[in-house]
């Protein structure tokens, strides 16, 4: 059987999968690897089998989970009508992680409800467990650099973060994220093969392939199924540079307002951070990292919240944050063009 890799960062992170397409992924959904390095920190397996036994024998029940204390894999089982039935086995959850879902899994559970999480959403809470336990943090941004020094550009939902890099890469900067970025202490690692972008029509050609995926989209339930196109910024732009890490240099919000840029009171800077991130996480609040923890002390929840807390308050306590505000989102690149004189 044929198996494809993607390297969310050549040095971080690589899942390899079974399957090319995993829906709900926010770090990429097409797993088609831009490294020819094999090796990462980080190593996911995620597969899919037609069907595979759900034991009881020997495990406790943590609502539709089961596992056993101290052993490090959970089972889930949940039956959802007309004789189907949702499983997912993950195993070694903290180191190398290997997560199968069946076939009516993948093909059915596209949209997060209640707490049935899209097989997609699962992998990328798994893997912000792994990069928290692993003193990384992911970052819900964008991130340009110049000369190695890089800009986290934060946003709250539609102000204009993706223009404004597409903007900042068209006037020379180099690329690392449009959605999404991991973080440390002193470093942006690149996360660029993300197609976030697509919601945004005005940035987008007029191929045929896109204008299908838009059509798609207006039709209720449909939408959740139209399988995003394969495609990147570096794919809409000529000639852009994809940088691996960048040095952190600044940190800037983007909002909505009268013309202006000025420095953020670090702690405020902080707060507004931390919810940017945690309306795009989900890790603290997944049923499936909840089982894994009751019978797993060793994921720690709290602790990875604290962790990611720790390393945003780091980085704007080192670096200072500052707030750029503009009516119209093509002026927000003036002021990045000046902050980084």
């Amino acid at each position: 059987m044929k198996r494809y890799s993607y390297s969310i960062n050549p040095n971080i992170a690589k899942i390899e999968s079974d399957k090319d397409f995993v829906p709900k992924f926010p770090p990429g959904e097409s797993f088609h690897d831009h490294s020819s390095r094999s090796d990462a920190e980080i190593m996911i397996s995620f597969d899919i089998s037609k069907d595979f036994p759900y034991p009881t024998n020997g495990l406790e029940k943590f609502h539709y989970f089961r596992g056993s204390y101290g052993k490090d894999e959970v089972y889930y089982e949940r039956p959802i009508g007309m004789g189907i039935k949702l499983k997912m086995h993950v195993k070694n959850l903290l180191s190398n992680p290997k997560v199968t879902v069946n076939d009516a899994y993948y093909k059915f559970v596209r949209l997060r409800i209640g707490s049935v999480f899209p097989p997609g959403v699962h992998l990328a809470d798994i893997l912000v467990t792994n990069l928290l336990e692993r003193m990384y943090t992911p970052v819900h941004c964008a991130a340009i650099s110049s000369q190695q020094d890089g800009i986290l550009l934060f946003a709250p939902p539609d102000t204009g973060k993706t223009l404004t890099t597409f903007l900042a890469l068209k006037r020379g900067f180099s690329y690392l994220a449009e959605d999404i970025a991991f973080v440390d202490q002193d470093h942006i690692y690149a996360n660029p093969y993300t197609s976030s972008f697509l919601h945004n029509k005005k940035l987008v050609s007029n191929n045929i392939k896109y204008q299908f995926f838009y059509l798609l989209k207006k039709i209720p339930l449909l939408s959740a199924y139209a399988r995003t196109p394969e495609t990147s910024i570096s794919n809409m732009i000529e000639n852009v540079r994809i940088e691996e890490k960048a040095r952190i240099k600044n940190i800037l919000i983007l909002e909505r307002g009268e013309k202006g840029m000025a420095k953020i009171d670090p702690e405020e800077a902080v707060r507004k951070i931390l919810l940017i991130n945690r309306n795009e996480f989900t890790y603290y609040r997944n049923s499936l990292l909840f089982a894994y923890s009751y019978f797993n002390p060793s994921l720690n929840l709290d602790k990875l919240m604290k962790i990611e807390a720790s390393i945003i308050k780091s980085i704007v306590e080192k670096r200072g944050c500052s707030i750029v505000r503009a009516s119209n989102p093509e002026d927000y690149i003036h002021f990045i063009e000046r902050s980084n004189v």
